[in-house]
């Protein structure tokens, strides 16, 4: 067995982080001279920054990638924020996308300085707040019911 068979590992064959952007692969040298690459498939990690949830459908992922997605939102937009949310959960759901990170980013836009705000206030009451917050989030009826008598007590 004259063969000398020597196996180095330099580094990951696929994407490790998120945003990296570069072909995986294996280089196969023999007797120190390079003979080939391998490229297998593998998932790959987005990064992605959008504007609105309907940019996800140009991300160029495959079924089972994996993205991070920062949503930049102007303040008013923020306040649509769950909406914003259950569309790009759907959107990754229907791509086979898994979705490993998701945050929002308030800006500041020229758009939001030609807003005009009209800020309409009713005092609510804590229990009125705490059954709406309740029945929003779909909490528990016993939880909701212990809050409420928690804020009825003096």
């Amino acid at each position: 067995m004259g063969d000398k068979s020597c196996i180095i590992f330099v580094g990951a064959p696929y994407p490790i982080r998120f945003g990296d952007q570069f072909r995986g692969r294996c280089i196969v040298f023999r007797d120190g001279k390079r003979q080939d690459d391998i490229h297998f498939p593998c998932l790959q990690r987005f990064m992605v920054d959008l504007e609105h949830p309907r940019q996800l459908e140009r991300v160029p992922a495959r079924s089972r990638d994996q993205v991070k997605i920062r949503l930049h939102l102007t303040q008013a937009e923020a306040l649509d924020w769950e909406k914003h949310r259950r569309a790009i959960i759907e959107e990754c759901r229907r791509r086979d996308l898994e979705l490993c990170g998701l945050e929002i980013r308030v800006v500041k836009s020229d758009r939001m300085k030609s807003l005009t705000i009209q800020r309409t206030t009713r005092k609510v009451p804590p229990t009125e707040a705490l059954r709406a917050f309740c029945e929003q989030e779909k909490v528990d009826p016993e939880l909701a019911e212990l809050g409420q008598t928690i804020l009825e007590e003096p």
